[in-house]
């Protein structure tokens, strides 16, 4: 089993149960605290950037709402009864992307995104399907479609936080004007302009993330300095802007973002080698 799901596992084995006892209910509250605060204190430790790490943060801090976490052991119940336990496992979480379906021994593991938590009985019906390789063009279609609708995006907020109101004007570099300038040249100007903040930190291994589900773009503050020239700044723009505009492509649920199209694309900039070799001396 995924050391990383251990947590997850045991919401799925023991989810009716948890729903019927109000001191397991209370027992698992504090494991879900005492797990987000070991995940916070190494993120203070790391001083990296760690979207997925961010993710799971979120995630717990979401679960501490007693009804975010009541919701979730009773999807969890009502799954394992569409489903059947000996056969497949499944835990909701904050991944990057839909869902993905393994072999765990004779088992299957499912990860699903949590922004399916509120979806209607036959949404999950057609969840399960897909998994089994059941499911057709139109039962992907109404999960796609659930996948931008507005419950599947408040979740997804609620767990990311919502982006309103971060500074994108750093110490020496404005993103507004970093945008307005990549979106003019590049883009045509016909990107609507997403949340955009600097990460709370200086990181040296990710210059940037985008997140779609709350349309939210984040750039290092390594960045913001003046002896990092603009064009280095403007092509990490401009990378996270190409998956706002190309998308990702969705393969067994999970999300493929650096497709070959969008490699192309990326190398279209026209200091691209230069822009990579500043990145690499910064990491350095």
């Amino acid at each position: 089993m995924n050391r990383r799901f251990s947590m997850e596992r045991r919401l799925w084995d023991r989810a009716e149960l948890l729903l019927a006892s109000p001191a397991a209910m209370r027992e698992l509250a504090g494991d879900i605290r005492r797990r987000r605060e070991r995940l916070e204190a190494a993120r203070e430790r790391s001083g990296t950037a760690s979207p997925a790490r961010d993710r799971e943060i979120g995630w717990l801090r979401f679960l501490e709402s007693d009804d975010a976490v009541t919701r979730h052991l009773t999807v969890l119940s009502r799954l394992r009864r569409l489903m059947d336990p000996s056969t497949a496992w499944v835990c909701l979480t904050a991944i990057n992307g839909l869902y993905r379906v393994r072999p765990d021994g004779e088992r299957l593991e499912v990860v699903c995104s949590e922004g399916f938590l509120d979806a209607p009985v036959s949404l999950w019906g057609d969840l399960v399907r897909e998994w089994r390789h059941e499911g057709d063009l139109l039962t992907r279609g109404r999960i796609r479609a659930w996948a931008v609708s507005a419950p599947f995006q408040a979740v997804m907020k609620a767990i990311l936080g919502d982006p309103d109101g971060e500074p994108a004007r750093g110490t020496h570099v404005d993103l507004a004007a970093v945008f307005e300038r990549v979106n003019g040249e590049w883009f045509a100007g016909a990107l609507e302009r997403p949340h955009l903040a600097w990460s709370a930190r200086r990181t040296r291994r990710r210059f940037g993330y985008y997140q779609p589900g709350t349309d939210r773009l984040v750039l290092s503050r390594t960045l913001d300095d003046p002896a990092v020239p603009l064009f280095v700044v403007d092509f990490v723009m401009y990378h996270e802007l190409l998956h706002k505009a190309l998308g990702v492509r969705h393969v067994n649920g999970r999300q493929r973002a650096h497709t070959a199209a969008f490699r192309r694309a990326e190398r279209r900039f026209p200091r691209f080698a230069e822009a990579q070799e500043w990145l690499r001396k910064l990491a350095r």
